[in-house]
C-alpha cells in the first residue's frame, strides 16, 4: 500500500520485495504526479532484487533516476535541476515528475509515440533562436551517442548562410531558458513544434500533418 506523511514534501513509501522504498514529492497545484510516484515504484519492481544497490540508477524518460541506501530500503533520488545536475541530486522529486507528467500528457492527448530526450542530450540551436517568440522544433534521427536530435531553428530567419551561427546547450537547461518546450522533447525524430511564445501552435508529423488540426476534427 502506498502511504506517505504530511509535511510540505510528502514522501511515499513502498515495499517492493522486502525493501522499502522511498520518494519525495510536493503533491498538488497543476500538475498530478500521484500516477508518476506509481509508475516509478511500478518501474523499480520491474527490476531483479539483486540487481539493485546503492546507487543503482534507473532511466525514466527525461530523468536518470539514482537508488541510495537507507538503513531499511533505499531512496529514490533524481539531478538537482536547479544546480549542476550532472553532479548534484536531490530527494526531492518533484521537478523530474512534473517534467515526466507533462511530456506523457501531451504524448497522451495527442497519440504520439514518445522517443525520450534525456537531461544531458545535447541541443543544437540558431543563435539566439530560443528567447525569440516563433521558434520551430524540429528533431532528426541521425544522431551520435548524447545528441537529442532536436535543433531550434529560428522562424525570423527563413534562409541560412554562411555566417549564420549556433549554439549547443544540455536539455535541462531548457527548463531556464525555455521552459515551456520541455513537453515536446518527448516527440519522435521528424516531427516539428511550432512555438508562439509558451503555445505550442502546431505539431507536425512525418507526413506533414498537423496533428493538432487532425485532433480537433475527429
Amino acid at each position: 500500500m502506498l502511504q506517505y506523511k504530511i509535511s510540505k514534501m510528502k514522501t511515499f513509501t513502498q515495499t517492493i520485495n522486502g525493501s522499502v522504498y522511498s520518494a519525495g514529492a510536493e503533491i498538488g497545484g497543476e500538475d498530478n504526479l500521484l500516477p508518476e510516484i506509481h509508475r516509478l515504484f511500478e518501474v523499480i519492481a520491474g527490476i531483479a532484487p539483486e540487481e539493485i544497490h546503492d546507487g543503482f540508477t534507473i532511466e525514466v524518460n527525461f530523468t536518470v533516476f539514482t537508488l541510495l541506501k537507507k538503513t531499511d530500503g533505499f531512496s529514490v533520488s533524481a539531478p538537482d535541476y536547479g544546480k549542476n545536475p550532472h553532479a548534484d541530486r536531490t530527494e526531492d522529486l518533484t521537478q523530474a515528475l512534473r517534467i515526466q507528467s507533462r511530456q506523457t500528457n501531451l504524448l497522451r492527448r495527442y497519440g504520439i509515440d514518445g522517443e525520450p530526450t534525456r537531461f544531458d542530450d545535447k541541443i543544437i540551436a540558431d543563435k539566439g533562436a530560443v528567447k525569440e517568440r516563433e521558434i520551430y522544433f524540429m528533431r532528426t534521427a541521425e544522431r551520435s551517442k548524447g545528441d537529442s536530435g532536436w535543433y531550434i531553428k529560428s522562424k525570423a530567419r527563413n534562409a541560412k548562410s554562411a555566417a549564420e551561427s549556433y549554439e549547443a546547450f544540455y536539455a535541462w537547461q531548457l527548463l531556464a531558458l525555455r521552459p515551456a518546450v520541455i513537453g515536446a522533447l518527448a516527440f519522435p525524430h521528424d516531427y516539428i513544434a511550432v512555438f508562439d511564445g509558451d503555445e505550442i501552435r502546431a505539431i507536425v508529423n512525418p507526413d506533414n500533418e498537423d496533428i493538432m488540426d487532425l485532433t480537433l476534427t475527429e
